[in-house]
């Protein structure tokens, strides 16, 4: 007995997949299916290979498979050349701590080796904050009842703290001047995800209808503006597409790679700390390092208006 008969289905089964380019943002449930993706991959993967010595045909839609799962995964990790700053760019770096890190002096030391001029962390606790406040000029950190908060830390002028309502609430969000140059959007957005659960987790639509929220904040603006955090948005994902319209992903000048490391999100292969940067201006040094007790991966990255 044939599993499917006919040269349509089965040319069907092996492309169908590639369909993923033509419908990733035709609904909101998408964003959920990006961050599953490879795991459905894999899981098809072995099925077709399971059952391939009675149907050999599935071997060549394995191989399609594969094909499609690193186009679609590595593909926003494929670098691109955007130019160099100028002179007195800035250098910006991500550091999600983790609110339960139990090695502050080490998460803290970890940072500080980066020597960005401005940095996020988006689970400062209070640990971790008053150790950066000693390391950096200038900070700012929320005073919440919550074991962490968003914080920026600075050896260049910040200024004009704002909280914009109607977004997140304190702990997630901030907005600063960097020393005259841009505003920068310090941000931890919820996970997109089946349940919602405080600010941590919204369903599809929601998440959706936040991001745009965030989008038409983002358009009131009239300085330069980057945004940098736990975005919580895989590169492989709508959101992340939607962020990417109105900006430039200022780390797709080197290799991406996931920043996600919890046990059970490894296999994900998730990158969801990001620096977005204004269309029209150059970023290098981009990177990853390590951050000890963390279950994140952090990002740097250098951006400013182009070299001429």
């Amino acid at each position: 007995m044939q599993l499917i008969r006919g040269a349509v289905p089965r040319a069907f089964v092996v492309l169908g997949p590639w369909s993923w380019f033509l419908l990733r943002d035709s609904w909101v449930g998408m964003e959920l299916v990006a961050v599953l993706l490879p795991l459905f991959v894999a899981v098809a993967i072995a099925l077709f290979l399971a059952l391939a010595d009675r149907h050999h045909w599935l071997r060549l839609a394995a191989l399609s498979l594969i094909m499609f799962g690193v186009v679609a995964v590595v593909g926003p990790w494929v670098p691109h050349d955007t130019g160099h700053p100028a002179d007195g760019s800035v250098t910006v770096a991500v550091a999600n701590t983790l609110t339960t890190n139990t090695r502050p002096d080490d998460v803290v030391a970890d940072i500080v080796a980066q020597h960005a001029n401005v940095v996020v962390v988006p689970e400062a606790s209070v640990a971790v904050h008053q150790r950066l406040v000693r390391e950096f000029k200038y900070s700012l950190r929320a005073d919440t009842p919550y074991p962490s908060a968003i914080g920026v830390y600075s050896n260049i002028p910040i200024h004009a703290p704002t909280f914009v309502p109607g977004l997140l609430d304190q702990r997630s969000q901030i907005r600063v001047e960097v020393d005259g140059r841009f505003v920068l959007w310090a941000v931890h957005l919820p996970k997109p995800w089946l349940v919602a659960h405080d600010e941590y987790e919204l369903r599809p639509g929601a998440h959706a209808r936040k991001i745009d929220a965030f989008l038409e904040a983002f358009s009131k603006e009239t300085m330069p503006l980057v945004v940098a955090g736990d975005i919580n948005l895989t590169d492989r994902g709508r959101g992340y597409r939607k962020l990417t319209d109105r900006f430039d992903d200022a780390l797709r000048g080197r290799w991406g790679g996931p920043t996600a490391r919890k046990w059970y999100l490894r296999p994900l292969l998730l990158r969801i700390d990001h620096v977005f940067e204004p269309k029209g201006w150059c970023a290098d040094q981009g990177g990853r390092f390590a951050l000890t007790g963390s279950d994140h991966r952090g990002v740097r990255v250098r951006v400013g208006p182009c070299a001429s």
